[in-house]
């Protein structure tokens, strides 16, 4: 074998190689995409909190009650599943409004009671990120067909904003 046979083997080689090891990371979009895409529901709004599901509960319900906000739920997801034998990260989901506010809005639209109260979902996913998720005051807007000026009535990202700042 020649010195120039020789080299376009090894040339040869080092591109199947180079080839291979670079497709490699790849493979893996799909499966990173999927976890993406499960969080980009429609009309949702997902942050993270650098603290634990309890301490960002606790700091939720803190902030709403201080806005005159009425905590209608705070349910531990975690542990209501564990009662039938499931088995999920830390889990809350408080259920929460103001009927006077509220109340405008379903008298202009009756069915955006439906998403009424207003609802945000903290829970810790299988990387242990806190995350913490709200309707976007929009979409509820486009979908009843309200005002901006009441849309903008259920708007929770200046709330979790403000959560999320003072960690």
């Amino acid at each position: 074998m020649t010195h120039q046979m020789q080299f376009e083997e090894l040339i040869s080689h080092d591109r199947r190689s180079f080839l291979r090891k670079a497709a490699f990371p790849f493979l893996f979009v799909p499966l990173i995409l999927k976890d993406v895409m499960s969080l980009c529901a429609k009309g949702v709004i997902i942050k993270i909190s650098r603290c634990s599901v309890e301490m960002t509960a606790a700091r939720v319900i803190q902030l709403l009650t201080m806005r005159n906000a009425k905590i209608y739920a705070d349910i531990d997801q975690q542990h209501e599943l564990r009662e039938v034998g499931k088995e999920i990260p830390p889990m809350r989901f408080i259920l929460f409004g103001n009927p006077a506010t509220g109340g405008q809005i379903i008298e202009k639209a009756a069915v955006a009671a439906l998403d009424l109260p207003l609802k945000l979902l903290i829970w810790e996913d299988e990387q242990g990120c806190v995350r913490i998720a709200c309707t976007d005051s929009g979409y509820l807007g486009k979908r009843y067909q309200l005002q901006e000026q009441l849309s903008g009535k259920l708007n929770l990202e200046p709330i979790v904003d403000q959560l999320l700042a003072g960690q």
